[in-house]
Formats: structure tokens, C-alpha cells, sequence
């Protein structure tokens, strides 16, 4: 249980990095990438998770790194989203 907790923060960890990195691009950029996970999760049948997590290894040992923080990143958003911000009252 321990680990899987830490694994959960290290997700989240990864997901936090790449909103600040991306700032306004971050939702467009983990729709795109979480499309591409469903589309892969759907002709597979393995989860969302078990999916984003195997193309983000393989990104990975291709040497892209970056791409696999992002695949993890919107594999996040894909199992738990983002809340969306309240609405700001100007009175």
C-alpha cells in the first residue's frame, strides 16, 4: 500500500511539473495525448492507466522523455481530472 501511495504522488508530482511548464497550453496539450490513450486503451483493452503508463515506458526507452512525462501527465488527467477552476465573482 505504502508504494502505491508513492507511486500516486510521483503521478501527481509529474502532472504539477508539466501544468507549470505548459501554463496555458496544458489543457489543449493533455486533450491531445488523452486522446491518444483512450484510442489505444479502447483497441487494447487495458485501462487508462495500464495503457498510459506502457506507452510512456516505451517513450521513455526511445529516449524521449519529455514526451513520456507528458503521456503521464494526461494519463493522470485521464484518471483523475483537474478540477476545473470556480468561477470568479466580480462585484
Amino acid at each position: 500500500m505504502e508504494q502505491a501511495l508513492e507511486i500516486t504522488e510521483r503521478l501527481a508530482q509529474t502532472r504539477n511539473t508539466v501544468r507549470a511548464h505548459l501554463r496555458e497550453n496544458y489543457a489543449a496539450k493533455m486533450a491531445d495525448m488523452g486522446g491518444v490513450i483512450r484510442r489505444v486503451s479502447e483497441k487494447t483493452g487495458l485501462s487508462l492507466l495500464a495503457t498510459g503508463t506502457e506507452i510512456a515506458k516505451h517513450a521513455d526507452e526511445a529516449g524521449e522523455g519529455y514526451t513520456a512525462m507528458l503521456l503521464l501527465a494526461a494519463t493522470v488527467e485521464l484518471v483523475d481530472p483537474t478540477p476545473a477552476p470556480a468561477a470568479q465573482v466580480h462585484a
